[in-house]
């Protein structure tokens, strides 16, 4: 397997973090270790390796280092044990460097508590790029007052990536973990009615809005991140006016690396009687992501996801490239949207915006006219006739009725990637009403007692297809 190397600091400068000092002195230093010395590993650590490999070595200038070698390596490099009793505040600050960190199979730390004999899981390293001197900061604070704590940095990987620490710290100071989105809007707007063009925003966002572009896993402003509406450059799609949202890599880089992009918009609840949201959206081969879709936080900290997989989401492989309308109802989110909220239109990628990869969205609209395409079925009894209904239809749209024994999907279908099983039936077509709804019987065999079937609508207006809501019930 050929491995494309890039050297280490060919990573965008804002994304490799050099975290100098805590942020106030410690008050406690538990461990301070720099890894310059001659004797590896340092006085009072040690190494669990399997044999496959020489495992962690030193490496010049004052490195911890593991090599991606051939074999199924698992390996520890461990500690001296610490004492945090006392401590009511602990927390792991230090760097570390990353090398063809796509082949990754597991960086992890972890805490002994019985002198290595066992180790519990603490932290999984997670940065999708490449590059020296980035921060590494893990709350240790579950086990502040123990006598006697063990930390291993544990390798576990066959020809996978090269993982180096430069410089490890345990004291009693918190961990200076990034925000998620760094940017926040400082103003909310009214919820019902709301709809965003993304029109007239190059001269710079209004207050109730906010962009990011973030190293995925460092979560610092990156320069490489293309979350554009006009402000980068004068658009390359959009469904309706000048401009667009389109997120993804700077099309311009040759430096792949996992970038993070967002527009956090600031909404108001308040009142609201209609949740449906509804927007255009078109991706060009799109890969999933933990940070794509759309996600809802009352505190701008954590994060509820309402719609993820862009992909998925506009149709799949098939409608790469084409304008797809994608509705949600945020009024099913577990979470108490009648106040001051935040919004997230976020996507993550590792490739240049338009070419074979980005999403781009427009015509963001919620509440008011919006009506989201919602799919049911009642009545569903062996031997009877099920009650099959469709809204949210556009009236000049005409839909079909996809349904399977088989499980959830994905399937890939002519109308694109549907949440039902393979193989499965379809229903005839029929068109909408004038409200834009469609009601239809359908026999339940009755050989299907106790079975469940799952189902979805499409609707279908000129070339344009949209997916409900799947349904799975149990036939009874």
């Amino acid at each position: 397997m050929a491995k494309n190397w890039q050297h280490p600091l060919a990573t965008s400068s804002a994304a490799v973090l050099f975290l100098l000092a805590p942020s106030s002195p410690a008050q406690t230093t538990v461990l301070d270790e720099d890894f310059n010395g001659a004797q590896f590993p340092p006085p009072m650590w040690s190494e669990q390796n399997n044999g496959v490999s020489v495992g962690w070595e030193h490496r010049d200038p004052g490195e911890a280092f593991h090599a991606d070698f051939f074999g199924a390596n698992d390996n520890r490099l461990i500690g001296p044990a610490m004492d945090l009793s006392g401590l009511t505040e602990v927390a792991l600050h230090g760097q570390h460097g990353q090398l063809f960190a796509i082949y990754r199979d597991r960086n992890e730390i972890e805490v002994s508590l019985d002198g290595g004999l066992t180790f519990e899981w603490v932290h999984s390293i997670s940065d999708p790029g490449d590059g020296l001197g980035l921060a590494l900061e893990v709350d240790l604070g579950a086990y502040a007052g123990a006598g006697s704590v063990h930390l291993s940095f544990r390798y576990v990987g066959d020809y996978a990536n090269e993982w180096s620490m430069d410089w490890v710290v345990v004291d009693d100071q918190p961990a200076q973990i990034p925000a998620y989105w760094p940017n926040l809007p400082t103003a909310f707007v009214t919820m019902d009615g709301y709809c965003e063009r993304f029109d007239g925003l190059a001269a710079g966002l209004p207050a109730h809005m906010a962009s990011n572009s973030v190293d995925e896993e460092s979560r610092q402003a990156d320069s490489d991140g293309w979350c554009n509406f006009g402000q980068q450059a004068a658009c390359i799609h959009s469904y309706s006016g000048l401009s667009a949202l389109e997120m993804g890599l700077n099309p311009a880089t040759t430096n792949y690396h996992q970038i993070a992009n967002s527009i956090i918009i600031g909404l108001d609840g308040s009142g609201a009687s209609n949740w449906d949201l509804e927007m255009r959206v078109l991706q060009m081969g799109e890969e999933l992501n933990a940070d794509d879709g759309l996600f809802v936080s009352l505190d701008g900290e954590s994060w509820i996801p309402v719609i993820s997989n862009w992909a998925h989401m506009t149709g799949g492989v098939s409608k790469v490239g084409k304008w797809q309308k994608v509705t949600c109802d945020l009024g099913t989110v577990n979470a108490d949207l009648s106040g001051q909220f935040y919004l997230a239109v976020c996507q993550a990628d590792d490739f240049p915006y338009n070419s074979q990869d980005g999403v781009v969205i427009d015509d963001l609209c919620i509440g008011g006219d919006v009506v989201a395409l919602r799919f049911s079925i009642a009545g569903l009894v062996a031997g009877e006739l099920a009650r099959l209904e469709v809204t949210g239809l556009d009236p000049l749209a005409f839909t079909t009725i996809l349904v399977s024994l088989i499980g959830p999907g994905p399937t890939q279908t002519l109308y694109g990637t549907a949440d039902v099983g393979y193989p499965y039936h379809t229903l005839a077509y029929v068109d909408a009403n004038t409200a834009g709804e469609v009601r239809i019987q359908a026999p339940v065999p009755p050989w299907t007692s106790g079975m469940m079937v799952w189902g979805q609508a499409v609707e279908i207006v000129n070339f344009e297809t949209r997916f409900s809501n799947a349904v799975a019930e149990a036939v009874q």
